[in-house]
C-alpha cells in the first residue's frame, strides 16, 4: 500500500465518502421519479421552475456555470423532463423544455441578481439534490424544502462575516509583506 493510498484511506475514515455536488452532477437518471404529462403545460412549468430555482441558488452561492447547468438538467430529468436544453451564463439561466412531437417547446429565463459565496446554503442544496436523486422527495416537498433553504437566515451576522474577511485580508497583507 502506497503513501497515497494510506492518506486516501485515512481521509475516507475521517471525513466519510461524501462526493460533492459537482461529483454527482453527471450521474444518469434511470427512471423519472415522477413522470410528467408533457401536454400539461402547468406540470411542465412546475418542474422547470423547481429546476431553475435550484440552479439560481447554486449560481448565487458560487457554483460554476457548467455544474449549475448539469444540476438543472438532473432535477428536470428526475421529475420527468429528460429533454431539456440548459444554458447558464454568469448571471442568467435559460431552459428550453422539449415536450414531444406536435407540442411547442416551453422556454424559460431567469436572471440571477446577486452572487456571493454562501457555502451553508450550497451544502443544504447539495443535501436536497441527493434526496431528489434518491427519489426520497416528490415535487411539492422538494419545492417546500428549497423555499425553506432560501428563506433561512445566514448562520453569521453581517458584522461577523465582514470581520472575518477583514482578518483574512490583513493576514494576506502580512504574508505578502
Amino acid at each position: 500500500m502506497t503513501l497515497r493510498d494510506r492518506v486516501a484511506a485515512a481521509r475516507r475514515r475521517i471525513l466519510g465518502d461524501r462526493p460533492s455536488t459537482a461529483d454527482t452532477a453527471g450521474l444518469p437518471v434511470i427512471v423519472p421519479a415522477q413522470p410528467v404529462d408533457l401536454s400539461d403545460e402547468r406540470a411542465v412549468t412546475e418542474v422547470v421552475e423547481l429546476a431553475m430555482n435550484v440552479g439560481e441558488v447554486l449560481l448565487d452561492s458560487g457554483t460554476g456555470a457548467i455544474d449549475t447547468s448539469k444540476q438543472i438538467a438532473f432535477v428536470a430529468a428526475t421529475y420527468g423532463l429528460p429533454d431539456c436544453a440548459v444554458d447558464v451564463t454568469y448571471n442568467a439561466i435559460h431552459v428550453s423544455a422539449r415536450r414531444g412531437p406536435g407540442l411547442p417547446p416551453t422556454n424559460y429565463m431567469r436572471t440571477v441578481k446577486y452572487r456571493s459565496l454562501d457555502y451553508t446554503r450550497l451544502e443544504q442544496v447539495d443535501t436536497l439534490l441527493r434526496q431528489i436523486g434518491r427519489g426520497h422527495l416528490g415535487l411539492k416537498p422538494a419545492r417546500a424544502a428549497l423555499d425553506h433553504i432560501v428563506a433561512a437566515d445566514h448562520p453569521y451576522s453581517r458584522k461577523v462575516a465582514l470581520s472575518g474577511w477583514a482578518l483574512m485580508a490583513a493576514a494576506v497583507t502580512l504574508m505578502l509583506g
